[in-house]
């Protein structure tokens, strides 16, 4: 059977900016040569926000009244690499790839209206979980505040990625402007923990591999919400080890949204 496209979205090539070096980080030049890498990473919250560009192309604002998506990220974007997103759908769901004018695959996704759950709690613990960083117990509270996003903290994100769109600057169909979706993932990145646990048989520099959000209506600029985090997971993958962070947002005892964030680094062996 043939599959039939409904929907295909080609966006700008774009270069993008790195907001995020310091020293021994993974976007920090020397730490990323010293890993074997070109140079310092692009954050995947940046790229993200390129990718979801396309999904707001896709659904408009209904998709932040009650959507979700996963995005994979495969290989570094660069500075000096132009990239572009591409979006395609045959039914309710939007395919996502973030790619290289060479044609190199930097992050791949999906992502959808609804109530879906973008993960499979049941693999949680699943993927060598016992061989790995012994001093980490899932389920391990990581942190929790209240927080209020402005436009001063988005502009500089936004633009990073080159996205412009009036919803997450000037104003929304809700009123005050709205956050962009991937603006959650470095405020569930900083938590500080009650306690870091100790990352045994690995080293850094660390990586997002992944992000997973799922939100019930739109989360808005200069309202006050309540995070708090979890260690959901851990695992091996090849030579790098996974930790992956599950968090809540919620308002009023409310929950608003849902995510997911993974970073992986170097096993020693």
């Amino acid at each position: 059977m043939v599959e039939t496209v409904s929907w295909t979205f080609t966006g700008d090539w774009r270069r993008l900016r790195n907001l995020a070096a310091r020293p021994g980080n993974i976007h920090d030049d020397e730490a990323a040569r010293k890993a074997g890498f070109e140079g310092g990473f692009v954050p995947g919250s940046t790229v993200g926000t390129l990718a979801l560009s396309a999904v707001l192309d896709r659904y408009g604002d209904g998709w932040l009244e009650g959507g979700w998506y996963e995005l994979k990220f495969v290989t570094p974007v660069y500075v000096h690499n132009e990239v572009r997103v591409v979006g395609r759908s045959s039914d309710d769901d939007v395919e996502l790839r973030v790619e290289t004018r060479e044609g190199r695959l930097c992050c791949s996704g999906i992502a959808g209206p609804g109530g879906r759950l973008p993960w499979e709690p049941a693999l949680d613990g699943m993927r060598g979980a016992d061989e790995v960083l012994p001093g980490v117990e899932i389920g391990l509270p990581y942190g929790e505040a209240d927080f209020v996003v402005q436009r001063e903290d988005v502009e500089r994100p936004l633009d990073a990625a080159g996205e412009r769109n009036p919803w997450f600057l000037e104003g929304s169909p809700w009123g005050p402007a709205a956050i962009p979706p991937e603006q959650l993932m470095p405020i569930a990145l900083h938590l500080e923990p009650p306690y870091r646990p100790k990352l045994s048989g690995v080293h850094g520099p660390g990586m997002w591999s992944g992000h997973w959000l799922r939100f019930n209506r739109p989360l808005l600029q200069g309202e006050t919400y309540h995070i708090r985090q979890r260690i959901a997971d851990k695992g091996r993958s090849g030579r790098m080890v996974f930790i992956t962070y599950e968090f809540s947002v919620t308002q009023d005892g409310i929950e608003v949204a849902l995510g997911r964030h993974q970073v992986k680094l170097f096993a020693n062996d």
